[in-house]
């Protein structure tokens, strides 16, 4: 008789990693809607590399002049501009003295010839003031600007003066110099900051690692939920040659100057995938995102189609949501960017790759495969009947494509593993579009997929996303499956008819990925001779129509009593669709050195006196079996009933609690060697 009695909560935060090893895209619930605010951006600069934004190597659309250093005339300096700034500032919201970039909505800069070697710029920054300029000299010989350092940004209610000041000189009036290139951009050589005098001292406001001076090819038109209007502004559009892949500069005005990819599609699509860059910094939610939101209550991807040419049009809105999402949704708030020089995008050519063609007289058999099918990131129940057949370790599947039902991949079994690996797979091309069957390779694009062949049960499931890629290596998709599964699924536990249970409050310390919390409800638990049946715990994670009661078995052990919950009982299906089963923490042998954490049952200890239940390991939710990846856990030390007067969740320390060796068996107090009491291993010697 083995029994499990594992370390506690620190050991178990501290050994497992819990690296989400198949990363699920999912369109997220935004759970809290924070207010707009208008404080500083800020940004610890040893955290955040700087963007590159020097000397752009895509073809800049409509300028078709032939390749030169720089530019021939000061004149070509003329006109609308855009300024790219990459800014980082403080973390004390009390030193964030005016407005941040956000509140000079839709202003451009623009660049005024005023001599035969100088130029104003108008918008060096997103507090500079419309109608005050930065003088600069030209050399149009070395393709070079210098700006005189100390000149006035902005006066803030006639009080605070902001200049424009060197960071890498010792004098606030040293010059800065730039470098113009191809296309009239300019790039300034060095970080800058926003001083002001405060008691006659030297403060920064704003903080510039790299600023770029772009031209204008384009506009951008949306409709702004904040200002409750139409907007329109001026926006610089660049293709790559190659790729076709095309950035578009000062993107909406919440953007604050930066920059945005897009992915372009051969079947006149765009896409970017939403969260990958910083956009904007705010001092009380940090980091902000941009995502795609296609409905209320919904985050994801950026999307689009291409029209007339000439114009990207979205399909979805957009929001701003920090790490936590926690941000501005805006569902309605579509755009439309638009080339306005004469020139039109370029569409890539459709990729094809090799079908796969099963061997001549292969037997199949009809599974069902159901999945949770994502179109323009809304969730849908999908179900349809695939064939799948072996030829020795070789499995090939036909009908994972929804709209090309014919397709076939193949994949290897590893029988060891209970894996068949599945390689980035050409199905066909349907609507003028290259589909590519894949698992979720995140900013890396289609990655190989390891289905996990359950031989006892027949069936094949994943628990992460599987793509339909437009190509072998891009980001960009048709759609995506979660809750992936080929075979009979499996029914969670239902308790005997009849079954007589009590409500039972529960208290514990609960995560999602986050540090644990607290946590407490109730759960019906009832007793069936030595069975236990459980259900509620996990109606955090689980949607109440699809969880399943958790079974254990009572047994005793030199007097005392426990409740051992096998490992991997299906749970039911997290709101995705994808299958959650039941963990429990095997903490490492230390004896062994190169142990690692594993999974196991889950082991409560039962105290008849007063009918409760605490467990002694974590309680996870994992989306694969025999897994340490979760999706939720309890920290060791979660009770179920007697919870009163408990103020701290982790299991107490006895004096008079029983010791046990590394195998889990009851040893007495003169055992040599590494034990195991209240939970925590020494050495009684």
């Amino acid at each position: 008789m083995k029994k499990y009695l594992l370390t506690l909560v620190a050991a178990f935060i501290a050994v497992v990693s819990f690296a989400q090893n198949g990363l699920v895209k999912q369109p997220l619930s935004v759970v809290e809607m924070a207010p707009m605010t208008n404080s500083i951006k800020t940004l610890d600069p040893q955290s955040v590399p700087a963007k590159n934004l020097k000397a752009p190597k895509a073809k800049v659309l409509g300028k078709r002049a032939p390749h030169r250093a720089a530019i021939s005339d000061i004149g070509e300096l003329e006109g609308e501009f855009i300024v790219a700034n990459n800014e980082w500032g403080y973390d004390a919201t009390e030193q964030q003295l005016v407005p941040a970039t956000v509140s000079r909505k839709g202003i451009s800069a623009r660049i005024e010839v005023t001599g035969a070697n100088t130029i104003a710029i108008y918008g060096i920054d997103g507090n500079a003031d419309e109608n005050t300029p930065i003088n600069a000299t030209v050399d149009i010989e070395n393709s070079t600007i210098t700006i005189p350092g100390g000149q006035t940004i902005w006066t803030y209610e006639g009080e605070l003066v902001l200049f424009m000041a060197n960071a890498e000189a010792e004098s606030v009036t040293a010059d800065l110099t730039g470098t113009i290139y191809e296309g009239g951009f300019i790039v300034i050589d060095q970080v800058w900051f926003e001083g002001y005098l405060d008691d006659g001292e030297v403060s920064m406001n704003g903080y510039y690692k790299t600023s770029v001076i772009a031209p204008v090819n384009g506009s951008m038109e949306y409709y702004s939920d904040i200002e409750k209007a139409e907007v329109s502004q001026n926006v610089l559009i660049v293709q790559d040659e190659e790729t076709k892949n095309v950035t578009v500069w000062n993107f909406h005005n919440f953007v604050a100057g930066e920059v945005v990819d897009f992915e372009m599609g051969s079947d006149k699509t765009f896409s970017a995938a939403g969260g990958e860059e910083v956009v904007y910094i705010d001092s009380s939610l940090g980091n902000i995102y941009l995502f795609g939101s296609p409905g209320p209550g919904y985050i994801g991807d950026i999307s689009g189609a291409v029209v007339d040419d000439i114009k990207l049009v979205s399909d979805v809105g957009l929001g701003y949501v920090n790490a936590g999402y926690r941000g501005w949704v805006y569902p309605d708030d579509k755009f439309t960017i638009i080339l306005t020089d004469g020139s039109q995008f370029e569409i890539p050519e459709s990729e094809v790759g090799e079908l796969v063609t099963p061997p001549a007289g292969l037997e199949t058999k009809d599974y069902p495969f159901t999945a949770t099918l994502y179109v323009q990131e809304v969730p849908m129940p999908y179900s349809a009947t695939v064939k799948v057949g072996w030829d020795n370790n070789d499995v090939y599947f036909q009908g994972l494509d929804k709209d090309i039902p014919d397709a076939w991949v193949k994949g290897t079994y590893d029988a060891e593993t209970g894996i068949v690996t599945v390689p980035v797979t050409y199905t066909g091309t349907y609507n003028e579009t290259a589909h590519f069957f894949a698992a979720y390779g995140g900013e890396d694009g289609p990655d190989d997929l390891e289905l996990n062949y359950s031989v006892t049960d027949d069936t094949f499931d994943y628990g992460a996303t599987v793509m339909i890629y437009k190509g072998s290596t891009t980001t960009s998709y048709v759609y995506f499956y979660n809750g992936f599964f080929i075979g009979t699924k499996p029914t969670p536990t239902t308790p005997p008819t009849g079954l007589v249970t009590t409500d039972m409050p529960f208290k514990g310390n609960y995560s999602t990925g986050g540090d644990p919390t607290e946590a407490t409800g109730t759960v019906k638990v009832g007793r069936d001779g030595n069975d236990v049946y459980v259900h509620g715990l996990f109606s955090a994670a689980i949607p109440a129509e699809n969880e399943g009661w958790i079974k254990g078995s009572i047994m005793e052990l030199e007097g005392e009593q426990y409740v051992i919950f096998p490992i991997n009982q299906y749970v039911g299906n997290l709101s995705n669709g994808l299958s959650a089963f039941l963990t429990g923490y095997v903490a490492p042998d230390e004896e062994d050195p190169e142990s690692m954490a594993k999974a196991g049952n889950v082991v409560f200890s039962y105290n008849a006196t007063d009918n409760s239940y605490t467990a002694l390991n974590a309680v996870i939710l994992t989306r694969f079996k025999s897994s340490l990846n979760f999706t939720a856990f309890y920290q060791a030390g979660l009770v179920i009933g007697n919870t009163t007067g408990i103020k701290n969740i982790k299991t107490q320390d006895d004096e008079n609690a029983p010791l046990y060796n590394l195998k889990g068996l009851r040893v007495n107090n003169d055992y040599k060697g590494i034990v195991i009491k209240n939970g925590k291993k020494f050495v009684n010697k």
